[in-house]
């Protein structure tokens, strides 16, 4: 088996950091700041509803906003056994950087365009 057709869950994040829908846009571009994320999930009892990018942050310009009157939905997401390269090509076509990986509809972790570019450069 190559690098690129191993299962995301050899090189996902598991995500220790969400949103819930009704945090304030200002909470979270500080918490993302403090933290130095550029990608949050939004989740409602482990279950993702929708992503907040850093993009995002910078396209709404009020802070008093709800992160669910933001965040993009639905998200885009895989299972753990998706091959790094089913995952590539899954973000390449919805041209995104990051993709939530999920287990019977909960969250589990997230991966990034990083992670899969440093799994197959190994």
């Amino acid at each position: 088996m190559t690098t690129a057709d191993a299962p995301v869950s050899d090189v996902m994040s598991i995500v220790v950091f969400g949103a819930r829908p009704e945090t304030s846009v200002g909470e979270l571009r500080t918490a993302m700041h403090e933290q130095g994320l550029h990608f949050v999930p939004v989740v409602e009892d482990h279950v993702p509803v929708g992503v907040v990018s850093s993009w995002d942050l910078m396209r709404c310009p009020s802070d008093n906003r709800l992160v669910s009157e933001m965040m993009t939905t639905p998200p885009i997401s895989i299972a753990p056994t998706t091959t790094i390269r089913e995952a590539a090509v899954k973000m390449r076509y919805a041209a995104v950087h990051h993709l939530l990986v999920v287990r019977d509809g909960r969250l589990v972790g997230s991966v990034s365009a990083i992670d899969l570019l440093q799994a197959v450069d190994a």
